[in-house]
């Protein structure tokens, strides 16, 4: 249990530290580029290489605390898990759609 409450709390910081840092970033950008004409492109691929990176650390980081165990869950090739009734989305057992 307090190992779920440290995960957690690290989890809510990094969160909360990218949140803040994609706010930052729309204010004053780590880097500039100018391959475009366009302000507004450079700014937005310099936003959107930014929020990627910063999409890998989040990722890294959560497989970090499980040991690379939730890579699994990423795993395009191994879809193979059983389908549980959902009714409130449309999934029951006598479903003949699924």
């Amino acid at each position: 249990m307090k190992r779920t409450i440290i995960n957690f709390i690290i989890t809510i910081s990094v969160v909360g530290l990218m949140i803040a840092t994609i706010f930052y970033i729309r204010k004053k950008p780590f880097f500039e580029v100018n391959w475009f004409s366009s302000n507004y492109l450079n700014t937005v691929l310099v936003y959107q290489t930014t929020t990627l990176v910063l999409s890998f650390v989040i990722i890294l980081i959560t497989g970090l605390q499980t040991k690379f165990e939730s890579f699994k869950l990423l795993s395009i090739t191994k879809m193979d898990g059983p389908v549980k009734p959902e009714p409130w989305i449309g999934l029951t057992k006598n479903n003949k759609d699924s």
